[in-house]
């Protein structure tokens, strides 16, 4: 033959470089991939977390420094930070590395004991608010009529009280603790989320997966368990995140005004309570507490923004 087969001496064309979506690739793969490249989100999860165990080990850096968060001394009250350690009557040497506020107790054992509060105010406070949120507004969205009526009702009658005025009668009747604060947010706090998860419920009920899940004999629980709620993971994420950071705040806007958690316990809230009266002998005092407060919260907001880009599913790799 004169000619040969075209197939046979084809080239083989390149594959541009760079890397390509898998076919079929889950949404969840997709954001995980963005996520490794997000460098600004990474930080900020480092950041957190970083905060997060020392203050979890607070215990034994305070014991390893020779330091309390509540022993006060009133030979040492406004002690400058430093890296020398300060030699007590008793001749062991106490390193106060953040120095001591107008009591005399380490600034730095109190740092992180608030963070220990204020975390466990922000994060069991935003869980508890998220768990009835997200349930009502499941609820709520698939089943609608009486149902969604009646709890729209709630959610507009509790939004249409000042929430500062709420927190003020609860805090008139009941003592102010740690605990009391995370049932007292949480049980207010959840009114946004239910009508974030109700709306996207109301969209993801007429879609065809649940439709044909209805078809076949679904219960309706079975269909909001395994059908509606994992497509509602990336908003149930970006909710928590951005929740942990303004209930943060709350507290700490609560213990300023002595509406929230009280001594003995320490939190960032209340260590700036006093600090505003000693701003001249000791600065350090509004700094670092308001620093922590700041940090935690500026991470947690740049990690649900990222979240939200990473779950986009119309962004461009």
């Amino acid at each position: 033959m004169s000619t040969t087969s075209t197939t046979a001496n084809a080239v083989p064309k390149l594959e541009p470089q760079g890397k390509k979506r898998e076919v079929g690739e889950s949404l969840s793969r997709m954001a995980g991939r963005r996520l490794k490249r997000d460098k600004l989100t990474l930080a900020a999860i480092g950041l957190l977390a970083f905060i997060t165990i020392l203050c979890l080990l607070a215990q034994p850096i305070s014991s390893a420094l020779n330091v309390s968060y509540s022993k006060t001394n009133a030979s040492i009250t406004f002690l400058t930070p430093s890296l020398t350690p300060y030699i007590g009557a008793d001749g062991v040497p106490q390193f106060h590395i953040l120095g001591t506020d107008d009591l005399g107790r380490d600034h730095l054992s109190r740092l992180l004991f608030g963070g220990q509060v204020s975390l466990a105010v922000g994060f069991l406070a935003a869980i508890l608010s998220l768990s009835i949120g997200v349930s009502l507004g499941i609820i709520c969205g698939y089943y609608g009529g009486l149902i969604d009526d009646g709890t729209n009702w709630i959610i507009s009658t509790l939004n249409s009280i000042p929430s500062l005025f709420l927190l003020l009668i609860i805090a008139a009747v009941l003592q102010p603790s740690p605990t009391t604060l995370i049932l007292v947010l949480g049980l207010i706090g959840w009114t946004g989320t239910t009508r974030l998860v109700r709306g996207e419920t109301l969209s993801l009920r007429e879609r065809e997966f649940v439709v044909s899940a209805r078809a076949i004999g679904a219960s309706p629980f079975r269909i909001m368990l395994s059908h509606i709620l994992p497509n509602l993971f990336s908003v149930i994420v970006i909710t928590l995140a951005i929740d942990i950071g303004a209930l943060i705040l709350t507290e700490a806007g609560l213990s300023f005004l002595g509406l929230g958690i009280k001594e003995p316990f320490p939190s960032w809230g209340n260590m700036l309570v006093k600090s505003q009266e000693y701003f001249t002998l000791g600065p350090y005092l509004v700094i670092m507490p308001g620093l922590m407060i700041f940090l935690t919260v500026l991470c947690l907001y740049v990690i649900g923004d990222g979240i939200r880009d990473a779950f986009d599913p119309t962004a461009k790799d």
